[in-house]
């Protein structure tokens, strides 16, 4: 929500598009902050502005759905009975395009996690879903990382 102190408003999109984000990139709010007399309404409308540039765009939500359905196909087709929950910031809604996403599998049946973890990393590897596999599996929580192949 744009707070003004001008009557003649208009409701613009206050740079939703990361595309022409490139070295000494300026934010495209920056010149319509000039004409709010209130530095607090210019700090209230940058804020905003700033926050509606970090929003997921419709695309990059459908590619993180897509992803957590192929994710979820997978598991279940290693583990039927599994359970394949998302948390952090995406669970909140509160991520950005450059935040990744948390997923826990549950209800695996499996007294090893990095048995499990493996197991997950070879069939999304087999499958040609992702790049840059990576498996932390000695570390205190075992993890496997890795980016969703775009199809």
């Amino acid at each position: 929500m744009e707070i003004s102190d001008h009557s003649d408003h208009e409701g613009q999109n206050l740079g939703r598009s990361r595309s022409d984000r490139k070295p000494g990139y300026k934010p495209p709010w920056l010149p319509r902050l000039a004409r709010f007399s209130s530095p607090m309404l210019r700090l209230h409308n940058e804020i905003v502005a700033f926050t509606k540039m970090l929003e997921p765009t419709a695309e990059e939500v459908d590619g993180r759905a897509k992803s957590m359905s192929v994710i979820r196909e997978v598991v279940h087709s290693i583990w039927p009975q599994a359970e394949v929950l998302v948390f952090g910031s995406y669970a909140t809604g509160l991520y950005t395009p450059a935040s990744d996403t948390d997923i826990v599998v549950v209800n695996a049946g499996l007294n090893n996690p990095t048995t499990g973890l493996k197991a997950l990393s070879h069939a999304l590897t087999q499958r040609q879903l992702v790049r840059n596999m990576q498996q932390v599996l000695t570390a205190r929580v075992p993890i496997i990382k890795f980016e969703m192949i775009e199809r």
